[in-house]
């Protein structure tokens, strides 16, 4: 069709995922993960560690965009809904800047570094190490800014509501 291979089309067109074709607007989904990469990493040490290509920040930064994959696939909406959505329960932050750092996040010079991650999780380069967990936590920053942990990133074995086992990559806990 249009000289193009089956998988160039998949790759215009979509994902292949269990039970046919998941149609995405990849530039779009591409853009928006990367925006949410660079708000959530930012352009500190963690920008320094992937530029470093130091393996436990880039299993860390692989499992962020995979929980932005897994919603994405979850409820069969867009990055861009997944990263903005307003929808209770669903939310990825409800901090009330976090809108406007996710519009002012390509004019960071971070975001370009991002945007590359961003593409080659969108193509499936990155692997999903997460498994199907769509929820994660920086403990440690929690803990040192005084918060409790989410009871839904600890174990149900240690009387917490995740729905997955929590693993950790890097300075990430996922669930």
């Amino acid at each position: 069709m249009f000289g193009l291979s089956n998988l160039q089309l998949i790759g215009l067109l979509g994902v292949l995922v269990p039970g046919g074709l998941y149609v995405r607007n990849r530039a779009e989904d591409e853009d928006w993960l990367a925006r949410l990469l660079t708000v959530e990493a930012g352009g500190g040490s963690m920008l320094k560690r992937v530029k470093a290509k130091e393996p436990a920040a880039l299993a860390e930064l692989g499992g962020i965009a995979w929980v932005a994959m897994n919603r994405s696939k979850h409820h069969k909406q867009s990055i861009k809904w997944v990263a903005t959505t307003r929808e209770r329960g669903k939310l990825w932050n409800a901090g009330p800047a976090w809108l406007d750092s996710l519009n002012s996040a390509p004019s960071r010079p971070a975001y370009k570094t991002y945007r590359t991650f961003a593409r080659r999780v969108i193509w499936r380069m990155v692997p999903n190490l997460i498994g199907p967990r769509m929820l994660f936590v920086h403990t440690d920053t929690q803990r040192r800014l005084g918060r409790q942990v989410p009871r839904w990133i600890v174990s149900r074995k240690e009387g917490g509501a995740a729905p997955n086992e929590p693993i950790r990559l890097g300075r990430a806990t996922f669930a």
